[in-house]
């Protein structure tokens, strides 16, 4: 009962949003600025581990996080006023809580306090401070970078990652920029934490290497990472009928392939190779499953794919609907199989990558009894508390 209780008075907490201040006043826009000021503080601390840890049970939050809390729930107006002046005139202080605010009231589900638009004007801004940015302060320049995960990723911001790590004197850190830049673009650095020191420096000088003479021919489409000369439609297109009958071939097989792909497959692996023969066309298309195939005497020859091969494959991936064609043999394996083994992979794919809207949008043309079963199997979820 005594963590029940916790949790309920937690929750009370949570949900009592303030409307002022401590002592019943609406805060100011210069009063709000000084609390951005100090969470910036607070955040700098934390960074240089100079910061309070979170301590429990009871859970008590570090200041940051209840500074966070407090900004959060209080009127909005004074706050969007307080980020914008911060951001444009403040210390590196101001600037730095302004924006840890900001990605946060933006990133938020609104559960507790009211999500805020991205404001597309912020971006531009970002570059320029970014570009005067003397690199004395890392929190400044961590905080500056990471809100430019907020919007869809450029060349722009991938030129502004790799400038980062060429200047950076700290390796960690360069690491860190180069893994984000490469990760942005769709390639996959074969990093982990036993990959030993001269292992690791062999590969980022790789892909620095590959990126100077490739960089003009990287570009983003909706922060679609594609190689100059691929077309990609502005939005993703829907799939062909003849796509549609090869995925009904073996909705199974395409589901299964989904989750071992998601989960970090190795082409090299027997079974992946087997579902890659046997539906890798329906999953990721002609072109992302040659690309596909065409990797796997790459990898065994040298451990990876090349750089080159990754970022077709990005490429191809961008221009084939795949989480479409993902959603569409639930609904094949939901009208047509009832293996029960078949049927759970279907709701844990439906549990993934489902959603309202896009079930709607990919059942369109379908036949009403694929429809109906498709949603039958979407209620049994909800009824099991899936």
């Amino acid at each position: 009962m005594y963590p029940m209780r916790l949790r309920f008075a937690w929750l009370l907490m949570v949900l009592q949003i303030p409307e002022v201040w401590a002592g019943g006043q609406v805060p100011t826009v210069t009063e709000t600025r000084a609390r951005l000021a100090e969470l910036g503080g607070f955040v700098i601390e934390e960074a240089e581990g100079r910061g309070p840890k979170a301590e429990g049970p009871p859970y008590v939050r570090t200041p940051r996080e209840e500074s966070l809390y407090q900004l959060a729930r209080a009127p909005r107006e004074p706050v969007r006023e307080a980020i914008d002046q911060g951001l444009k005139g403040g210390t590196k202080e101001e600037q730095i809580g302004a924006l840890t605010l900001y990605r946060w009231i933006v990133s938020s589900s609104g559960s507790y306090f009211p999500k805020e638009p991205l404001n597309p004007s912020y971006l531009p801004l970002l570059y320029d401070l970014l570009a005067r940015d003397d690199g004395s302060l890392a929190a400044y320049t961590g905080t500056l970078a990471g809100s430019l995960s907020l919007y869809p990723t450029s060349r722009e911001t991938i030129l502004v990652y790799m400038a980062l790590a060429e200047h950076t004197a700290d390796a960690k850190t360069r690491e860190d920029y180069l893994l984000l830049a490469s990760g942005e673009i769709g390639i996959d650095l074969p990093i982990y934490k036993q990959t030993p020191a001269l292992e690791r420096e062999k590969i980022l000088a790789d892909f620095e290497a590959w990126f100077a003479k490739n960089k003009n021919q990287i570009a983003f489409d909706e922060g679609r990472s594609v190689l100059a000369g691929s077309r990609i439609s502005t939005r993703p297109r829907v799939l062909t009928q003849a796509e549609r009958q090869r995925i009904r071939k073996d909705p199974a097989c395409v589901l299964e392939l989904l989750q071992v792909s998601t989960a970090g497959m190795q082409v090299t692996d027997a079974r992946a190779q087997t579902l890659l023969n046997q539906c890798g066309e329906a999953l990721f298309g002609a072109e992302g499953a040659k690309l596909l195939r065409s990797m796997k005497p790459e990898i065994e020859k040298s451990g990876t794919a090349t750089f080159d091969q990754q970022m077709g494959l990005a490429a191809a991936r961008a221009q084939y609907p795949m989480i479409d064609a993902g959603l569409l043999a639930v609904a094949y394996v939901a009208a047509d199989d009832p293996d029960p083994k078949h049927r759970e992979l279907a709701k844990k794919t439906l549990d993934d990558i489902g959603s309202p809207e896009d079930i709607t949008r990919v059942l369109k043309g379908e036949t009403k009894e694929v429809r109906k079963k498709a949603m039958a199997l979407a209620d049994e979820m909800n009824e099991t508390g899936g």
